[in-house]
């Protein structure tokens, strides 16, 4: 529902009132840490779920997230790597948000590379098209970024399809 304020008290309530809680709640808590801009907050809840279970896929997503939002995509590499490693077929998103994380490090053609790749393997996916465009924005190639970001039009992603496709328009149209 997109109230993250309220998510976060709910999340802290919930950990404060179980004497073990899972590794879920606070990769809950971090993500809706850094949809409200508390990003060192959401680092260092991402990485309490890590100590409660290194294995979580998820849990080092979320702290590279929180890295790439707080500015600091040289740890979040890592934290990527090492979510998508533990992942044996990883989400396009995963993929995408890495691909961020090159692009803020300077790796320019590596992130390029990866989204593409994406794309090429999973053609069918509106999720490689969507962070490939992002990932042009990003680096400046408006004309194709508006190229994928049509191309994301045509396949169905869920509820978010066409506010997706409307961000990545205005991003390619307005810079």
């Amino acid at each position: 529902m997109g109230r993250f304020r309220e998510a976060i008290k709910s999340l802290e309530t919930a950990i404060h009132l179980n004497p073990f809680p899972p590794a879920s709640f606070f990769l809950n808590l971090g993500r809706a840490c850094i949809y409200t801009g508390r990003t060192n907050e959401a680092i260092e809840v991402a990485k309490k779920a890590i100590n409660l279970d290194a294995g979580i896929a998820e849990a080092h997503f979320v702290l590279g997230d929180a890295f790439i939002a707080a500015g600091k995509s040289g740890g979040a590499l890592s934290e990527l790597d090492k979510a998508l490693s533990l992942t044996q077929n990883p989400p396009p998103w995963h993929i995408g948000h890495k691909a961020v994380g090159l692009v803020n490090t300077g790796k320019i053609e590596e992130a390029v590379a990866s989204v593409k790749d994406m794309v090429s393997s999973r053609p069918d996916d509106a999720w490689g098209y969507m962070y490939f465009a992002y990932v042009l924005c990003l680096i400046g190639r408006h004309e194709e970024a508006l190229q994928m970001a049509q191309k994301t039009a045509t396949l169905q992603i869920g509820p978010y399809t066409e506010p997706s496709i409307k961000l990545l328009s205005g991003l390619s149209y307005g810079f």
